[in-house]
């Protein structure tokens, strides 16, 4: 039986399938319910064909590892794992009744002010989840996150795949995988520091989450260029316009530009430590009377929320880079504290790496 087709009633290890949800290119995704009457999963198949691939296989069984250390209710846990009857490798998650944020972003357009703050606090409560158990997201994006309906409340966002995650400390277990010379993210959410395939910490989530709330406040990422290749570059070199001058139209507050701005501070050490102050200077902000907000606990606030979707990209920083594709660029009143020379030959490198050829490969972690 293809583990790539399994039509609805079909049975795969255990579960029954009720419809498909997605697929990409590591895997599809189906809506599932156990045989035994267990509740609804999301059930996730890698492609058969990427079975005799060590790397893959072993960055979905790295997968499962970090999504099974995590709980709370700003992630999507982690039901089981394990080899279906055909020999493919699946995971099944909670699955959540909703949609992803980009879709929601897609078809409703930028969420009010006070919703861009509530949902921030819960995507970075989600992301605390992660770092307290030493995970680093790593690929965090509109895509990412879901948006859980409830019934009389507010949606409420969740973070998941974590294809590309990556734990803390790490480093020898990375390096079997891939090559030190390789980056990792989606061009327009991806860290300074990602793009030069330096050491990365929590607060490259942090930025990640900088872009997502920017593209809240905006409908568009911070930096957004003809090509992945000079979106990565603008990270490196290009100043961020406030999202107050981006969109003036939303009368974004000062103190919520600052929080952003900083968040998306090219220095590491310029940025929020953690994503729980960040999440505390979100708090800190006022958006709305009727805005109720604990940072670290539970949250309250109003209504719900013209992006173009990207795909993660793993990129050579050598000679041999990538490219890809997607809009335009932005500006920063913020500069970071170090000089902009630190970041002056990463620019050049990767525009010469345009110049001397492409060479991507893309990684669909949904």
């Amino acid at each position: 039986m293809s583990t790539t087709a399994l039509e609805p009633g079909a049975r795969y290890a255990g579960y029954r399938v009720v419809k498909l949800l997605g697929r990409g290119g590591m895997g599809v995704v189906y809506e599932a319910a156990r045989d035994d009457g267990g509740a609804k999963v999301a059930l996730k198949i890698l492609h058969a064909h990427l079975h005799s691939n060590t790397n893959v296989v072993k960055r979905f069984e790295r997968e499962a590892a970090f999504v099974r250390r995590l709980s709370g209710e700003h992630v999507v846990p982690l039901v089981d794992f394990g080899v279906g009857d055909d020999g493919s490798l699946f995971m099944a998650l909670e699955l959540v009744l909703g949609r992803p944020l980009d879709v929601a972003l897609a078809a409703d357009g930028p969420p009010p002010i006070a919703e861009v703050v509530r949902l921030s606090i819960e995507i970075a409560r989600g992301l605390l989840a992660a770092h307290d158990k030493g995970v680093v997201h790593r690929d965090l994006k509109p895509a990412n996150v879901m948006l859980e309906e409830r019934p009389g409340a507010p949606p409420r966002a969740r973070v998941c795949d974590f294809g590309l995650g990556k734990a803390l400390g790490d480093e020898g277990f990375a390096t079997k995988l891939t090559d030190k010379s390789m980056v990792f993210g989606t061009p327009e959410y991806m860290a300074p520091e990602q793009v030069t395939g330096d050491a990365i910490d929590v607060r490259t989530d942090v930025y990640s989450l900088g872009c997502v709330m920017y593209e809240l406040l905006t409908g568009r990422p911070p930096f957004v260029g003809k090509t992945s290749m000079a979106t990565l570059t603008m990270h490196l070199s290009d100043d961020v316009v406030p999202p107050s001058e981006r969109a003036p139209h939303r009368r974004v507050p000062p103190a919520l530009d600052a929080v952003v701005l900083r968040a998306l501070s090219r220095e590491p050490g310029a940025r929020y430590q953690t994503v729980g102050e960040l999440a505390r200077a979100l708090a800190d902000v006022s958006t709305a009377p009727t805005a109720s907000i604990d940072p670290l606990g539970m949250t309250q606030a109003s209504d719900a929320g013209e992006p173009t979707r990207s795909r993660p990209v793993v990129v050579s920083v050598r000679p041999q880079t990538a490219t890809g594709t997607r809009p335009r660029p932005v500006t920063s009143r913020t500069p970071p504290p170090s000089p902009r020379a630190r970041w002056a030959p990463w620019a050049v490198t990767v525009a010469l790496a345009v110049a001397v050829g492409a060479s991507v490969g893309w990684f669909f972690t949904r």
